[in-house]
């Protein structure tokens, strides 16, 4: 375009929404002269995204008959939108996944080693048992004690299973008079 053809709007204030979409679509239109792809290139990656070959080819009409125009049409930019904003969404729950398998899932590491053993109680009640159990594992362990029962069931290694062992013997055998069994 030379100098004669171009507008003269160099005064005019646009606002940011105007601004991030004309540099957008003028940094578009300087990569699509830059770097290219051949018709069927193109279709093999839409058929890798999952895009129907008739859409693709009527995008790929669409295109060609609009890059005859001077003019870039106004109404496929929302759609570019939304897929833009279903791209983000879709990357947002992605690392969030990552993130909370992170937080769920054991480190392999931590998990080698790792024995599970399930104490019947004589004299302890679940939660006393829990209570003396606690302080004695790491963060990694995994204690449960259903409620009204007579039994806790520990993951830990197996040195840290035998101080839990320990501690159960000993706490059962300094317990005032176990209940009777109804």
């Amino acid at each position: 375009m030379n100098e004669r053809s171009r507008p003269r709007h160099d005064g005019e204030v646009l606002s940011e929404a105007v601004t991030t979409r004309v540099l957008a679509r003028a940094s578009e239109l300087d990569a699509a002269r830059a770097t290219g792809a051949t018709v069927s290139e193109l279709r093999a990656a839409a058929a890798e995204a999952g895009i129907s070959a008739a859409a693709f080819e009527a995008a790929l009409a669409e295109v060609q008959g609009a890059e005859s125009q001077p003019v870039a049409r106004v109404e496929a930019r929302p759609r570019r939108r939304l897929g833009l904003w279903a791209t983000s969404v879709a990357l947002i729950a992605l690392l969030a996944g990552v993130f909370v398998s992170m937080r769920v899932v054991p480190n392999v590491a931590s998990v080698a080693g790792t024995v599970e053993q399930t104490f019947t109680l004589r004299c302890l009640s679940s939660a006393q048992a829990a209570d003396l159990i606690r302080p004695l594992l790491q963060p990694a362990n995994t204690l449960v004690f259903p409620p009204d029962s007579r039994m806790v069931i520990v993951r830990a290694r197996q040195a840290q299973m035998e101080v839990v062992r320990a501690a159960l013997d000993r706490a059962e055998r300094e317990a005032p008079a176990c209940p009777t069994a109804p």
